[in-house]
């Protein structure tokens, strides 16, 4: 039974309209187990009756209270299984239509880191941090209201501090997963700079293909930390100072999360990709392509993907070559398509595709120069 007393009673109950204020799992269970039991009871003509009229009395000569009894202690007297009583206390456990949260509310934390990044974006910095700072109050283990709180707390010139590092050390005890460990990471980095073993962690917590976000944590933990703090301290549209400049691979995703292609390809054809003959060259090389893809440089990005499915197919992630090789079909198919619907057409910031040097990348990309090493650390 489940943990319900008295099936009968539910049944009794929940034959009328208030069928629809009792959990669902137990309502329609309970009650299909009842209709059966009356089909193979008394068959089905006076349960066609019943169900048209409503009146159990005149189909079946009993009131509704006696033929729940019956059923009732004829379940009482069946063996159970435990394992079925488990799965039944499962199911009847869950709550009603009207006992659960509308999928639709959105809880006052979340409304205030919505409101934090609006506010930022249109330059309130002040309102921005108040916001994030109301939304870490009222759900400390709310990671974007702790990132918000720290960002805009740092874009006023303000540094981390312990209370930062023990907000952060409690979510990820929470939960463990990549964004909490990598969010510790960058605050204990701030703190006292001892962050390798986080941020090494952080990366053991993604998936096996996760091979892009492998990369970003890579150059993450490789900043200092004033480059990681002018990179955390950029708003929604701009970047700290340096950022451009000392991490290229972050600031051009920071540009293409915010739907700027143009400016994230503009620094992306001048990242300086390492070996190729690694997977971080692969990543890097398929990433920059893609970047290119969305500003319009097609020429270049064909370019790029060119031979990239191979490389991954030798020498790994091999889970990755299936996907190059679709990225590269699409991007052969957009570069030698005459007509394109205006629907699909890139965004006014990219670039002039009709300039042959408009998407070119920059010379000697293969070797890092001087400034590509500005705040980063030593592996």
């Amino acid at each position: 039974q489940g943990g319900i007393a008295d099936p009968a009673s539910m049944v009794r109950s929940t034959m009328s309209l208030r069928f629809w204020s009792a959990p669902a799992g137990v309502a329609y269970t309970v009650n299909g187990a009842f209709a059966r039991w009356l089909l193979d009871r008394f068959g089905a003509a006076p349960f066609r009756r019943a169900y048209r009229t409503g009146r159990f009395d005149a189909a079946y000569g009993q009131s509704l209270g006696d033929l729940s009894r019956q059923w009732g202690a004829e379940i009482a007297a069946t063996p159970v299984d435990p394992e079925a009583v488990a799965v039944a206390r499962w199911l009847f456990s869950r709550p009603s239509l009207f006992q659960v949260r509308c999928p639709h509310y959105v809880p006052p934390a979340s409304r205030a880191v919505r409101d934090g990044y609006h506010a930022w974006e249109q330059g309130n910095l002040e309102a921005a941090a108040s916001a994030y700072q109301f939304a870490a109050d009222a759900d400390p283990l709310l990671l974007p209201a702790l990132e918000g709180r720290l960002a805009t707390r740092l874009a006023q010139g303000e540094r981390a501090n312990t209370a930062d590092l023990t907000a952060a050390t409690a979510l990820a005890d929470s939960l463990p997963d990549a964004s909490t460990l990598r969010h510790l990471a960058d605050v204990r980095r701030l703190t006292d700079g001892t962050a390798e073993s986080l941020y090494l962690a952080a990366r053991d917590s993604l998936t096996p293909v996760d091979a892009i976000g492998r990369l970003v944590l890579d150059r993450r933990r490789q900043l200092s930390p004033a480059l990681l703090a002018a990179l955390l301290a950029s708003g929604p549209d701009r970047l700290g100072d340096g950022v451009a400049e000392g991490a290229p691979v972050l600031a051009a995703l920071i540009h293409a999360q915010a739907d700027r292609p143009g400016p994230a390809w503009e620094l992306a054809r001048r990242w300086c990709l390492p070996n190729a003959d690694t997977e971080a060259g692969r990543v890097t090389r398929w990433l920059q392509a893609r970047l290119a893809f969305r500003a319009g440089a097609w020429g270049v990005a064909d370019s790029l993907m060119t031979g990239l499915d191979g490389a991954f197919d030798r020498r790994g992630p091999t889970s990755y070559t299936a996907r190059v090789r679709d990225d590269h079909r699409r991007i052969r198919w957009r570069r030698n398509a005459r007509a394109w619907p205006a629907i699909l057409a890139p965004p006014p910031d990219t670039l002039d595709v009709s300039d042959p040097a408009g998407g070119a990348l920059a010379p000697n990309c293969s070797r890092p120069g001087p400034a590509a090493r500005v705040g980063v650390r030593a592996p």
